[in-house]
Formats: structure tokens, C-alpha cells, sequence
């Protein structure tokens, strides 16, 4: 995790619950890519068309090219005080794991029991409506 400016933080990361699964079309299970999530503090307008009034934020796939690899990535707005929060924790140093977890749509049941299925034809973004944030102090 790391910082870019006082209103937004930069989460990067890999997915460690194997319990599920995301299945893309011709791209297999998605939640095995490393992601990078952007959120900002207070309410923001990402100007995406289709997205419902009611989200928070949105995840995309994104190709490998020649300065990066491939990707999951998107935004989140935070409410200030969830925002602040997780800010503060970074500031500190705390020597913690944060897990993110998100309840995005439009996602649909596979056949795999436990496989989640997005289909990108039907909408290039995930869009998300809550997020929870978790805290695990790290062992020394």
C-alpha cells in the first residue's frame, strides 16, 4: 500500500482467499491477477455512462502492453471518516495486513460450484457497491 497524495491511496495487491473464483471469457479466473485499486477520499465522480448511481466505484481488465502486465484495476470513493481511518493506520507504520473485500456487479453464477462469472461482453467494468476493510496485526 503506499500513498500518492493527502485525498487518495494507491492499493496494490494479489487476491489470497482461494475460495473463489471470477471466470472471463477467454481469460480464465481473473482473481489470480494482481490488482491496483485507487481511493479517494470523499465522494467522486469516476464519469463512467454506465454506472449506477448508487457505487462507490468500478474494476476493469486491463491487458498487458510494454509498461505493465495484466491487470485488474479501478477506483473507490471512501467516506471521509473510513477514509481517514485507513489513512492514519498508514501513517502510523502499524505493522498490519489490510484485506479488502467488495461487492461488485454485474456478476453471475457459473457452472463451478463457488465460480463467479463476468461476462465483459455484457459490461466492461465491474461496478462496486461496498467495500469492507479488514485488519490482521502481523507476528513478529
Amino acid at each position: 500500500m503506499g500513498t500518492i497524495r493527502e485525498a487518495t491511496i494507491l492499493m496494490e495487491g494479489i487476491k489470497t482467499d482461494q475460495s473463489s473464483a471470477l471466470r472471463v471469457p477467454g481469460l480464465g479466473n481473473v482473481m489470480e491477477l494482481p490488482f491496483n485499486i485507487t481511493l479517494v477520499r470523499g465522494f467522486y465522480d469516476w464519469k463512467i455512462v454506465a454506472m449506477p448511481q448508487d457505487a462507490i466505484g468500478f474494476l476493469g481488465y486491463n491487458e498487458s502492453d510494454e509498461q505493465r502486465g495484466t491487470s485488474i484495476s479501478g477506483g473507490l470513493w471512501l467516506p471521509d471518516a473510513v477514509f481517514d481511518d485507513l489513512w492514519s493506520r498508514i501513517r502510523a507504520g502499524a505493522d498490519f495486513d489490510t484485506s479488502l473485500s467488495l461487492k461488485a456487479a454485474p456478476i453471475d453464477s457459473a457452472d463451478d460450484i463457488g465460480a463467479l462469472f463476468w461476462d465483459r461482453a455484457d459490461s466492461n467494468f465491474l461496478f462496486v457497491g461496498g467495500v469492507d476493510f479488514s485488519y490482521t496485526w502481523k507476528r513478529r
